[in-house]
């Protein structure tokens, strides 16, 4: 069957070249011999093609493989991860751009989703609420983005939560109004009062201005309430008895070094009279003293206490430096010389002596009489 398309392909191009003028040349012995050398060549290319069509093969070898282009293959990743619960393609499958390829479990986001769609809630029912209060509303006017879900359960808990806020807070409100009515009804009062008084206090100052003329005092102990709010009418008395030559004096149950400090920046008085039983004793006393002498303050103790604090007093008024005004009680209770087994140092022109029987205050008490005194109580 192969080879009759060569004869005939040789036979034409034996006839091509049998042209006019090589006739001549084909009985030579060369041309012979190409002719045989032709008919060789086709013959064993004929043969070996017709025996390897028909020829049987006894062994063979066997092998699997994969034909794979390198270089093609794709790695794919879930952007946030998670837990498979589906594969839809194995290796090999042919896919397409859009084909799902995982299916990944949504259990942990519909989870999250539901925490996130309740604390939403929350904040739009919060913002409505807000609203509401800001605008004096009886009641809060939810808006659509939370009345759309009103069947789902967390939204109607937040709805819910904040108009029971909303209710408590209004309800405070109402009380902490009240609450304030009734202060400006009691400060209303106080200032009713606080007229009167400055009505009063303006009736001595002119009683005052008559009276102190001829009275030749050294000083005078202020006659109104002492408090700071009343500080600008205690300058006013200040301000007319020094016109006549005499001192204001006042503040003799202030506690502490603290309570003068407000007095003192008012600059109200020109002596200030602490009582050692209020002031902390001793050592505060010293201490108020000091702060006395940086505002140009007079240092007068108050003394009206006993022989026990006229002592101490005494104590405090010689270990400051300036010399001291110390009140002193006269005869104003048999105990302040019977409580003692010895009495204080007398008043001799003005000055005392520091008691000089006992060591510390230089005092002794008397039991017996201290005895007595707490049985009379």
């Amino acid at each position: 069957m192969r080879l009759q398309p060569l004869l005939q392909l040789f036979q034409r191009r034996q006839v091509v070249d049998l042209s006019e003028e090589s006739r001549d040349d084909a009985d030579s012995p060369a041309t012979r011999l190409r002719s045989i050398g032709y008919w060789l060549f086709i013959s064993l290319f004929g043969v070996f093609g017709v025996w390897s069509a028909i020829a049987p093969l006894q062994s063979a070898s066997l092998a699997q493989g994969v034909v794979q282009v390198q270089g093609q293959r794709k790695d794919i990743q879930h952007l946030e991860g998670g837990i498979v619960a589906e594969i839809r393609v194995t290796n090999g499958d042919i896919v397409g751009h859009g084909d799902a390829l995982v299916i990944v479990d949504s259990t942990a986001a519909r989870a999250e989703m539901q925490i996130l769609e309740g604390r939403l809630f929350g904040l739009i029912a919060t913002v409505d609420r807000l609203k509401a209060e800001r605008d004096s509303a009886i009641a809060i006017n939810f808006s659509s983005p939370i009345l759309d879900k009103a069947l789902d359960l967390r939204a109607r808990d937040a709805m819910e939560r904040e108009e029971s806020l909303f209710a408590a807070r209004q309800a405070a409100r109402l009380g902490e109004a009240e609450v304030l009515q009734q202060q400006i009804a009691q400060l209303n009062q106080q200032i009713t009062g606080l007229m009167a008084i400055k009505e009063s206090n303006q009736s001595i100052f002119e009683s005052l201005r008559e009276e102190i003329e001829d009275l030749n005092l050294y000083w005078l102990e202020c006659p109104i309430p002492e408090t700071i709010d009343f500080s600008l009418e205690i300058k006013k008395i200040r301000s007319i008895a020094n016109s006549k030559g005499i001192k204001l004096a006042g503040l003799e149950k202030k506690i502490l070094t603290k309570g003068f400090e407000s007095y003192l920046k008012a600059g109200v008085y020109d002596f200030m009279m602490p009582d050692i039983k209020y002031a902390g004793g001793p050592d505060e006393l010293i201490t108020i003293e000091k702060l006395f002498n940086k505002f140009n303050v007079q240092f007068s103790p108050h003394n009206p206490s006993g022989p026990i604090a006229h002592a101490h007093t005494l104590q405090v008024c010689s270990a400051t430096n300036e010399p001291a005004l110390m009140e002193y009680q006269y005869n104003e209770t048999d105990y302040f010389e019977t409580l003692l087994e010895k009495p204080n140092p007398i008043i001799i022109n003005g000055y005392s002596k520091l008691p000089e029987h006992n060591h510390g205050l230089g005092i002794e008490i008397n039991e017996l009489e201290l005895k007595k005194l707490n049985q009379s109580i």
